[in-house]
């Protein structure tokens, strides 16, 4: 073993100067947060920007694309290497990032092994505080590093690297087959382009069994035009609201049931309140958020969940459609009012028409819970090869020789 101050030097973030402020307006400097860092991999959906005039404060504490960075304080130990998008960006003062100083390591096998479980505990093992956990710059150059050969480390690196790229294919694919969900919902239930076209004398381009269920005229409402025939319904008519019941974090530690509150999956349980499919929606907290939950879970009393004797994956996506998330309507604490969500109205599409809608919505579903748990295998067994690999448990040319056979 070695330590990591033997092969890299560390060198912390810095926050904005006192008063200053970042901005969600783009501009050269954008600046990369812990937040910013899900999953090992930085996002580029939700970075903010440092202003021009208070970026010359802060010149000397940015990152160059391949450095590899590191959470410090908060979600400690979450690691990423800066893609080429942000070349030169910010870094903040709850993130450090670690530069090598030697040839005889390399970023991609140290990225890989500081997110393993291996190197996972290595960090724990060098936090400090009781109340909020932190990673000092010290703890991080005192981590013990296995002692491979630069070949070793690139090949390692390279079958993890595989395995990543498959699990980053699955999700672009989901994201896309999401996409086009959203996008059939919004085209007959939202804008409804179907009947305009019809209005306009213009095909529709949908099979005659669908296009035919598409009046040919909108009509006033009082949410605005919608499709003649249809009327509204209200949202308490399609669904229940139920509450998620009190869960302890102590009782939160273990288990196989994800355990749901409005910022997503926050532990495990023993036993499910839920078996069947159902959406969690953010009732306290995160107000509004929307997840699909396939499998059986938990969810907690900052959540609802839905039941519904009508189509599950209707109801998800019209619920996108709600804006619950701007529902911010009890007056003591921020959160989500049942009775007025229930009050929502949404146009009452005919039942065929929902009908050929959900089934073209559980196909894309179905196939997106398929490369879920592909992926889901594909991340177990990158965890598992990485130290059987360190050891020599398992040789390189075999998990080589695995992977594709495997087509992977």
């Amino acid at each position: 073993m070695q330590k990591l101050g033997e092969i890299a030097s560390v060198k912390g973030g810095k926050r904005l100067p006192k008063g200053e402020s970042l901005t969600i307006d783009p501009t050269s400097h954008p600046y990369i947060r812990t937040r910013d860092i899900e999953n090992h991999v930085i996002k580029m959906d939700q970075l903010e920007y440092v202003p021009d005039a208070v970026q010359k404060k802060i010149a000397r504490y940015i990152v160059d694309a391949g450095d590899l960075v590191v959470s410090i304080v908060g979600t400690v130990g979450s690691c990423a290497i800066v893609p080429a998008e942000l070349h030169r960006a910010n870094l903040t003062e709850n993130c450090a990032k670690i530069l090598l100083n030697t040839e005889d390591y390399t970023t991609e096998f140290l990225y890989y092994f500081l997110r393993s479980p291996q190197g996972q505990q290595e960090i724990f093992k060098n936090t400090v505080g009781s109340t909020q956990l932190k990673l000092p710059l010290y703890g991080i150059e005192n981590i013990d590093l296995p002692n491979l050969t630069v070949t070793n480390q690139k090949a390692i690196a390279h079958i993890l690297g595989t395995l990543d790229a498959k699990i980053e294919l699955n999700q672009k694919m989901n994201q896309t087959l999401e996409e086009i969900a959203k996008a059939i919902f919004k085209s007959w239930f939202v804008d409804f382009d179907s009947v305009r076209a019809k209005a306009e004398g213009r095909p529709t381009g949908l099979p005659s069994e669908i296009s035919d269920l598409f009046p040919d005229e909108l009509v006033d409402s009082e949410i605005g035009e919608i499709p003649k025939g249809w009327g509204l319904r209200r949202l308490d008519s399609l669904l229940e609201l139920a509450y998620g019941k009190s869960l302890p974090a102590k009782n939160r530690l273990d288990g196989e049931v994800p355990v749901y509150g409005s910022g997503g999956v926050n532990g495990f349980h023993n036993k499910p309140l839920v078996e069947g499919t159902s959406i969690v929606v953010g009732r306290k907290g995160t107000v509004g958020s929307l997840y699909w939950v396939d499998k059986p879970f938990f969810p907690i009393d900052t959540v609802f969940y839905v039941r519904t004797e009508e189509s599950i994956h209707y109801c998800f996506y019209l619920m996108q459609t709600l804006r619950l998330d701007t529902m911010n309507t009890d007056a003591a604490v921020p959160g989500l009012n049942r009775d007025n969500a229930y009050r929502l109205e949404f146009p009452n599409a005919p039942t065929p028409l929902v009908n050929h809608f959900s089934e073209i919505a559980k196909s894309t579903r179905d196939r997106i819970s398929i490369a879920e748990e592909e992926s889901k295998v594909l991340s177990d067994l990158r965890d598992t090869l990485l130290p059987k690999l360190i050891s020599g448990e398992f040789r390189i040319p075999d998990a080589e020789k695995f992977l594709e056979e495997a087509g992977i």
